[in-house]
């Protein structure tokens, strides 16, 4: 398979069926949808404890044990918003790209 920084421009459409999109503000909108929806793409059956993480009694060992202590939230959706002022030139240099990375 080739390397996954070359194909992701373009992956979904040269390698249909093997590459599911997934939207960070889908998973925090809608949680259990968006495990169910990536379970099925990868033939696996639902287990409620892939929504209910936050409830292990399991150690974890990373940087991000707190956060894996807290179910999922919104609060940090709008965060870009505080750099939004600096956001214009990488806005305009890909204002002709789609979410596929095509050129229009």
């Amino acid at each position: 398979m080739p390397d996954d920084k070359a194909v992701a421009p373009s992956g979904p459409s040269r390698l249909p069926g093997w590459i599911l999109r997934v939207q960070h503000e889908d998973v925090v909108e809608d949680l259990a949808a968006s495990v169910r929806r990536l379970l099925e793409f990868c033939h696996l059956p639902f287990d409620p404890r892939c929504i209910e993480f936050h409830r292990t009694e399991k150690s974890v060992r990373t940087a991000i044990s707190e956060q894996v202590r807290r179910p999922i939230f919104k609060d940090g959706l709008d965060q870009w918003r505080n750099f939004e002022p600096w956001l214009g030139p990488p806005r305009d240099a890909l204002a002709g790209v789609d979410a596929a990375g095509s050129h229009s």
